[in-house]
């Protein structure tokens, strides 16, 4: 959704008088829309969600455990650059997202670090499509996607955090969660870069920030100073389940990678959080 068409739904939705918190509530996103694609038909380098990542020779296949990871996802950043309002995102380069599909980790614990990896290269030059290790299950071996890219901006599930004074009603919060909720309600998955998650479940910034730093119960000495540097964490891209390629997280679920700003704005991607929620 555009800005007005947001201004308008809070208006149908019978909620005029938060127009004065949209600025506060939405955030710049880079929706993907994508279309199965046979394999031999996508562009080598080119964006995608599933297939086969195209990768140069030198770059080995991320592994957990001594198990290779799932291949989720490719994005070619001169082909997100122009959508990127927020000049959030490196202009050169290539994003790749891997995730250890079948291994039942969510990102709510510590020791769930290296069970996702998100690769980059600034060159990324030189790519070839690389066949899984045959220690992959099929299961883990998602259809391919193509990709089109468009402007949207999205709505914060947690308006309470990032509005000041916050004065809403009861009956406007149910009105504006509603609203959010159809907001992803539709026919087609929901991925985009940047911007604010859908939740289906908790805040998934403080679970960031608190597993990141390896804390495992909640007689940790250090939540209470940890917690004051949760907004640091940006969602970098969210991954919705997309049947149309085998490929689903939890129960018809989505996977978020996270990515605090600092490290977003040096262009570091190795320092990242994942998290899987499902209803």
């Amino acid at each position: 959704m555009n800005k007005k068409a947001l201004r308008e739904a809070l208006v149908a939705a019978g909620l005029s008088r938060l127009l004065k918190d949209l600025p506060a509530l939405m955030a710049p996103a880079i929706s993907l829309v994508t279309a199965p694609t046979p394999e031999a038909a996508m562009v080598v380098g080119n964006s995608k969600i599933g297939g086969l990542p195209d990768l140069p020779m030198d770059i080995e296949w991320p592994r957990w455990k001594q198990l290779p990871l799932a291949f989720v996802a490719q994005l070619r950043l001169e082909e997100l650059s122009s959508y990127d309002s927020a000049r959030a995102l490196p202009v050169h380069g290539m994003l790749w997202f891997f995730y250890a599909a079948r291994q039942q980790v969510y990102g709510a614990n510590p020791d769930d670090m290296g069970s996702w990896s998100v690769l980059f290269r600034h060159d990324a030059t030189h790519l070839r499509p690389r066949l899984p290790p045959v220690s992959l299950p099929c299961s883990d071996r998602f259809s391919a996607c193509r990709i089109k890219f468009a402007n949207d901006f999205t709505l914060s599930q947690l308006p309470t955090s990032l509005l000041t004074h916050f004065d809403w009603s009861d009956d406007e919060q149910d009105r504006y969660d509603q609203l959010v909720s159809s907001l992803y309600t539709g026919t087609e998955p929901s991925h985009h870069v940047l911007g604010h998650p859908y939740m289906l479940q908790d805040d998934m910034q403080e679970q960031c920030q608190l597993m990141h730093a390896g804390v495992r119960d909640a007689t940790d000495p250090r939540i209470e100073l940890l917690t004051t540097r949760s907004r640091d964490w940006r969602l970098l891209l969210q991954v919705d389940t997309d049947e149309r390629i085998h490929m689903r997280w939890g129960s018809t679920g989505m996977l978020y990678y996270w990515i605090r700003w600092p490290d977003l704005q040096a262009s570091y991607f190795d320092d990242t959080w994942l998290i899987l929620q499902s209803d």
